[in-house]
Parts: C-alpha cells; sequence; structure tokens
C-alpha cells in the first residue's frame, strides 16, 4: 500500500509499505526513480526549505536532495513511528506514536 504523497520540486513521491520512496513525473506518470534507506514503511513525506523529508515506522526522518534524489541527512529523536510531517513558519515538524510533536530547524536539522 501507498501511505504517503507529497509534491517536492515539482514531482509527485509517494511512500509506501516496502520501505522505498517512488518519485513520478506528473506529465507521465511513469516512475523515474525508487529511493531506498528507510528500513521500515514509509509513512510521511513533505517538503521542507527545498528538500523532500520522509518520515518511517524506523523511527527515523530522512532528507533528500530532489536535485540527486540521494539521502543527505537522516534525523533521530523519536522513539517510535514518524507518521507526520508539515512544514510550518519555515520549520520542519514531525509527528510521531511516541506522542511527541519534534520541531526541527532545516538550516541545521537539529531538534528545537
Amino acid at each position: 500500500p501507498v501511505y504517503a504523497l507529497a509534491e517536492c520540486s515539482g514531482q509527485l513521491v509517494s511512500g509506501s509499505y516496502d520501505n522505498t520512496i517512488k518519485v513520478w513525473d506528473p506529465s507521465t506518470w511513469i516512475c523515474q526513480q525508487t529511493l531506498q534507506g528507510h528500513t521500515d514503511f514509509v509513512m510521511a513525506l513533505a517538503e521542507c526549505s527545498g528538500q523532500l523529508v520522509s518520515g518511517s515506522y524506523d523511527n527515523t526522518i530522512k532528507v533528500w536532495d530532489p536535485s540527486t534524489w540521494i539521502c543527505q541527512q537522516t534525523l533521530e529523536g523519536h522513539t517510535d513511528w514518524v507518521n507526520a510531517l508539515v512544514e510550518c513558519s519555515g520549520q520542519l515538524v514531525s509527528g510521531s506514536d511516541d506522542s511527541t510533536i519534534k520541531v526541527w530547524d532545516p538550516s541545521t536539522w537539529i531538534c528545537q
């Protein structure tokens, strides 16, 4: 199943049960690339400060560069599944099954 959808740099991205993120060309709806890195379901996707961020059942958030689709950083801090991501007031906000919301500074990716 597909758990998450987002737009990033003019592309559609989807997060799935197979632990991957797929990048789709919206003019053809053909998958252009499959991103691997999470070790469990990808549950949340968002664009933040021009980067793609993904949240997973592996308790991490990954930051992807949309010009290369290479993972730039893995954010750790949640102790359970990361279910929600949104950019708010220039910050990344994540929600988790650990009953916390965390705020991350996208200039450093440090939790505030």
